[in-house]
């Protein structure tokens, strides 16, 4: 239990806990994290109160500031429960060294 996490919505998912847990430690507005995610303060209020999942990119760059294995834990099974064009290699339990592109996945032009 970490003491700011008393200030999520109750009933939030464990993937919002997550990201209000990530920005907490990272000691961060949702403005400055908003601006490291390439998304709108809203957006991560959004986030942070369980009304909307961020899309994969966001996950991706979510996970790169979890730094505890409790917050990463969320963000991995939101990403392997998306269809998603990453794949993600995991060394140790919930550490993460790499992340890639599926060569597979058709890219945006």
């Amino acid at each position: 239990y970490h003491p700011y996490m008393a200030h999520v919505q109750p009933g939030a998912t464990e993937l919002a806990k997550a990201i209000f847990a990530v920005r907490n430690r990272n000691r961060m507005t949702q403005a400055a994290l908003a601006r490291v995610l390439g998304v709108t303060h809203p957006q991560v209020s959004r986030y942070e109160s369980g009304q909307t999942v961020p899309d994969m990119k966001v996950l991706v760059r979510l996970l790169c500031l979890a730094t505890d294995a409790a917050d990463r834990r969320p963000i991995l099974r939101a990403l392997d429960d998306a269809p998603h064009g990453y794949q993600i290699f995991c060394d140790k339990e919930d550490e993460c060294t790499k992340i890639v592109l599926d060569p597979g996945m058709k890219r945006a032009a």
